[in-house]
Order: C-alpha cells, then structure tokens, then sequence
C-alpha cells in the first residue's frame, strides 16, 4: 500500500502532560533521516517498515523544510509529495523522517534529491542522477 502525503494538512505537536512520563530505552530511541537536495520535479517514495515491538510502523512523522507533511504513516510505503515545496522547476528541499529506534525506514528513490544522511551525517545515498 503506498500512502501520499504533502503539506496541505498541517498537524500540531502537543505538549506532553506532566502526568506523562518519557521513558528513554537504549533500543528504542528514536531516530532521524535526514534528506537534503534539490527538487527535481519528482515524489520522494520511502519504505517504512513495522517497529522493532511489531506494533505499529516504524515512521512516526515527517517534516519537510520544518513542516510537518500530512501522510499517513500506517503503510508499508509512504510517498512524500513535494510539488507544492517548491514553486521553481528546482527547490531547495530538506526532508526530516522522524522513526523509531530499533527499525530503518529505507528511500526507495534518494536520487531524486542530491544525496541522503543519516542521523549523524553520513551519506547513505550518493547523487546518481
């Protein structure tokens, strides 16, 4: 199933309750991808994988140019439409995916944008357009 997202629908984060606590577990911290390039007319299509608990998908949010892009993020693939980025044939583009420690969502395209990285800034996917 391949789900669509853009920035039509914008969420708003909440804070938490204080009633809440945040429990951080080694193997479950969260973690980011981070894609950054030029638009080039092209949809970033992104694999997202169940969590490493087998409850729920791996991807938790995702931002584009520090908005948050309307997906549904209960699918096995997440297609990020970036059309309505970028009002020039090439924009500058910078695509955050906010998932789950213990599990990797993959992009399935990278050289539609320049390069991708990781969270702590390695190229993971090399500009072969």
């Amino acid at each position: 199933m391949l789900a669509s997202c853009s920035n039509e629908v914008k969420t708003e984060v909440k804070d938490i309750p204080e009633e809440i606590e945040v429990v951080e577990e080694s193997d479950f911290k969260p973690s980011v991808l981070m894609l950054k390039g030029n638009y080039y007319g092209k949809n970033v299509i992104v694999q997202n994988p169940f969590s490493e608990s087998g409850i729920g998908f791996c991807v938790d949010k995702i931002l584009v140019n520090g908005e948050y892009a309307s997906c549904e993020l209960a699918a096995s693939q997440i297609e990020i439409d970036l059309s309505s980025y970028g009002d020039r044939e090439v924009a500058e583009i910078e695509i955050e995916i906010h998932h789950s420690g213990g599990c990797l969502p993959k992009i399935l395209n990278p050289n539609v944008l320049d390069y991708a990285t990781d969270t702590v800034g390695n190229i993971v996917a090399p500009l072969s357009m």
